[in-house]
């Protein structure tokens, strides 16, 4: 793995979510992924000075969007991209409210992420 690649925080609780997008974005980034708020805040705070790019699921436990605090305490101490990616708009609406970027379907996010870090210079 190399270490120039850029450093992109996923917090995503699907596994299956999870192994697609390591798998299409591998070539381009490094990717730490949180499964729960705790994790995303543990790893956040870890890794903070290095990262590039954070994508956001909204829902964690359930169908109800439990990561607005976390998109809010985030924001609070880093001004890089987070990019939501919930499957339903009004809570990716939410999330931007909170202090996200950009927002997309879950599906697309790869593809918006590396479309991101290209545009920061960082690909």
């Amino acid at each position: 793995m190399s270490y120039d690649k850029p450093l992109v925080l996923v917090v995503e609780d699907k596994e299956w979510v999870c192994r697609s997008f390591s798998v299409r974005l591998e070539k381009f980034c490094r990717l730490l992924v949180a499964k729960t708020e705790a994790e995303a805040e543990k790893l956040f705070k870890d890794n903070v000075s290095g990262l590039d790019l954070i994508g956001m699921d909204a829902c964690l436990s359930g169908k109800t969007p439990d990561t607005l605090m976390l998109t809010q305490r985030i924001r609070a101490d880093w001004r890089g991209p987070i990019i939501t990616t919930s499957s339903d708009p009004s809570f990716n609406k939410k999330l931007m409210q909170c202090g996200a970027s950009y927002a997309c379907e879950k599906s697309d996010f790869p593809e918006i992420a590396i479309s991101v870090l290209d545009g920061l210079g960082k690909l």
